[in-house]
Order: structure tokens, then sequence, then C-alpha cells
């Protein structure tokens, strides 16, 4: 009797558009896989700008957050991998802001020794900044353009 040798095709990486259910989809895996489920849920929207890629922003009080926003740019399309490399980094700066560790240091020795731990054990790609080289961007249509295709028309 012959044995099929088992064949594992890899899925390629592909990059979408996103929407907002994806964001809060993986704000919720990185949560739970990164954090423990530890951290609440803050607000996640799009920002309309190709720099920075991701954004984290809180107002606080007495060491005591009031809100939490984490941005990402709707310039481009994005792999999960991506995605999940760049919500984790605004994850861990929320992380500090929550455990109100050093939260004045955008990049400092926390936030690095907490990226560099995620790199190796769940192997991400978090850095201080986000290289866009590799990703596709997102064509959008300025107010302009559409104003002066409307014009010739």
């Amino acid at each position: 009797m012959k044995h099929r040798q088992k064949t594992t095709k890899t899925k390629a990486a592909i990059a979408k558009v996103l929407t907002l259910p994806d964001l809060y989809d993986m704000y919720d895996e990185c949560n739970f896989r990164f954090f423990g489920g530890t951290l609440p849920c803050p607000q996640l929207d799009f920002m309309h700008k190709k720099d920075p890629v991701g954004s984290f922003t809180c107002d606080y009080y007495n060491d005591v957050i009031l809100s939490a926003c984490i941005m990402i740019s709707d310039r481009y399309k994005y792999t999960d991998a991506q995605l999940r490399t760049l919500m984790t980094h605004e994850m861990i700066h929320y992380f500090l802001y929550y455990n109100n560790v050093n939260p004045t240091w955008s990049h400092g020795k926390e936030f690095r020794t907490i990226a560099k731990y995620m790199n190796v054990v769940y192997g991400l790609n978090i850095d201080k900044y986000t290289d866009t080289s590799n990703m596709e961007m997102i064509q959008k249509e300025s107010f302009f353009s559409r104003l002066f295709s409307k014009r010739k028309a």
C-alpha cells in the first residue's frame, strides 16, 4: 500500500484594506495572547496619514487613565503579521501607561525590554518605527483631485 506524503502549502501573506472590526479583532487577539487579557479595550480608529503608521494616546489624571486611543494608518494594506506587530507595538505603550511604568518615555528602556521579549518569544518584529518600504500603499483620492476631475466633465 502506497502512503501519500502530506504536503503543506504555505498560505501566502495577503495584505488587505482594514476595517474597524479588523482592528477590534486584532486588538482582542493580541490582548489575550500577549497581555493575558488584562488591558481594557481602548478606542480604536484610523488616522488618515502615512506617517506614523500607528499611534497611542491617552488622557490621564492622578495616574488614572481617563481615555485611551490606538490609531492605525488607513493609507496602507496590512497582512495579519504586519497588523499584529503594529497593534502589539501600540499596546505596549498602553500597557506601560495602564501599569504606570514610566509612561513619559515613548520608547524607553521598559518599552524596548518588552518589545525584545515579544520579538524573541512570539516571533514579532516590533521596533521603534515601522518600516513601510514593503507595505502596499492605498491611493486615496484627495479633495482637490475630486474637485478638479468634476470640473473637467
